[in-house]
């Protein structure tokens, strides 16, 4: 075989193919597989610590599903208040923008204008299919 031709070159890219293939099955074979959710029902969509306190003992193990412990997980709802659970515990973000604004301003958003329009006349959160009713 001549030390240029297309099969030269082929091989040690076959060879180094398989070797990394074999490496990611190995590896995937020692991945711990990421805990269930918990089946847990609310009567209703909830917000922030609304989460903490309906979860109770049961946070533990939303967490896990999440990949945190418990007190990481109870500080990141602490601190977000965009984060959102529906009625199954699925996590989701709902901002509203104007609330966010008004905060981040120092004042409240129905105080500040932009362009001579109010902040308040802006739309709210897009959170379909949520109904507003829910919050």
């Amino acid at each position: 075989m001549e030390k240029n031709s297309p099969l030269s070159l082929f091989r040690p890219a076959l060879l180094l193919g398989l070797a990394l293939s074999t490496a990611a099955t190995a590896l995937a074979d020692h991945v711990a597989p990421r805990p269930a959710l918990p089946v847990i029902r609310f009567s209703r969509n909830l917000k922030n610590s609304e989460i903490i306190s309906a979860l109770g003992g049961r946070i533990e193990g939303v967490a896990q599903h999440h990949g945190q412990n418990g007190t990481t997980f109870r500080d990141l709802i602490k601190r977000d208040h965009c984060l959102c659970a529906d009625r199954q515990v699925n996590l989701y973000y709902a901002c509203d923008p104007v609330a966010q604004a008004g905060s981040t301003a120092g004042g409240t958003a129905s105080s500040s204008t932009t362009g001579g329009t109010a902040a308040a006349s802006l739309p709210g959160p897009q959170t379909a299919p949520w109904a507003a009713a829910e919050w």
